[in-house]
């Protein structure tokens, strides 16, 4: 069965009502019965009355952008499942966090991270804070705009300059009316539609390849299983060590001291709910995490006997799970055919 590269009548509805939904949510907290936000409290920690799991589901949307649903698999499909253990370096970082950090950051009661800057250190400082922040951002959104782009260009041969423009005239609206609660409330239906489309990729990869026992098997066949490498070469790719260690070193910054975790820790209303919202986003990315690594997997066992970018199916490796996802959501004949 041939797969259709342009999306049908449906598939445009079905993407602008899950616009038009995010979009809604912000009119929903801006300007409807969810509540105007009337002060500063409201609209940036959504006035310190947060649920914490509504905010363990935002957190964990905030960590996985579309740049780790795109390239965790495509990472296992290149090479292999080592990467897997990068799940034991969140354990490390939510421990520091939940102990040091959201403790600290609750008792000085501050709106923004960089309010602390002036406190410990001078105004000059928040200010280089500040502006390092907004530079970081920006860099960040570059790539965070891109790679959700790539789907539609390579399903339905939408510019990535329109993908990337509706994308972010979206965020930005329901950002800025709703505030804080529209975020977190967009997140937990972004979060819903995320791991359905994951789920789905892999029960239909599966189904596609066999069994889940011959996408482990073929991709044992090819080296691919190996979660514990412990070797102490720092010139390996992937290791234990690098992954676990290097993993959480590189995550903590972020979890610790970022505007968007720090803003979270802040909107629910007590310690013990900030530090629950912490460790309840764990099973969710541990979750979000395994499905990935299914992914990668199951797209391996699809085309390990063939190579899309020779066949012109490709013209980059981001794409290699876009391709997949088209061929098992629709139900194409993948790489077996």
């Amino acid at each position: 069965m041939a797969v259709d590269d342009r999306f049908s009548a449906v598939d445009y509805v079905v993407f602008s009502i899950m616009l038009l939904i995010s979009a809604l949510i912000g009119v929903w907290y801006g300007c409807g019965p969810g509540g105007k936000q009337k002060t500063t409290a409201e609209y940036l920690l959504g006035d310190r009355q947060m649920k914490k799991w509504p905010v363990a589901i935002s957190l964990l949307v905030s960590s996985l952008s579309a740049i780790t649903i795109l390239g965790l698999p495509g990472e296992i499909y290149t090479y292999g499942t080592q990467f897997y253990v990068v799940i034991l370096s969140y354990v490390l970082v939510c421990a520091a966090v939940s102990t040091v950090y959201i403790p600290m950051f609750r008792r000085i009661k501050i709106t923004s991270v960089n309010e602390y800057l002036e406190r410990r250190f001078s105004l000059g400082m928040r200010m280089v804070g500040c502006f390092s922040f907004i530079v970081a951002s920006t860099l960040y959104l570059f790539v965070a705009l891109f790679a959700p782009s790539l789907a539609p260009e390579a399903v339905a041969g939408i510019p990535l300059t329109v993908s990337i423009l509706a994308t972010g005239v979206v965020c930005v609206f329901y950002t800025s009316l709703g505030g804080l609660r529209a975020v977190v409330w967009t997140d937990v239906f972004q979060s819903v539609i995320i791991l359905a489309g994951l789920i789905i990729i892999a029960v239909g990869g599966v189904v596609e390849v066999g069994s889940l026992r011959e996408v482990w098997d073929i991709n044992q066949r090819h080296g691919r299983i190996n979660f514990f490498d412990f070797n102490p070469d720092p010139r390996v790719r992937n290791t234990f060590w690098t992954i676990t260690i290097g993993g959480a070193l590189g995550v903590l910054p972020i979890w610790a001291i970022a505007q968007i975790f720090v803003q979270r820790y802040l909107a629910v209303k007590t310690l013990r709910d900030a530090r629950r919202a912490l460790w309840l986003n764990f099973p969710g990315l541990f979750l979000v995490v395994t499905i990935c690594v299914l992914d990668g997997m199951v797209i391996f066992a699809t085309y390990a006997d063939c190579d899309l970018k020779e066949q012109r199916k490709i013209t980059t490796g981001d794409q290699h799970y876009i391709i997949s996802s088209k061929f098992h959501v629709f139900g194409g004949t993948g790489g077996h055919h």
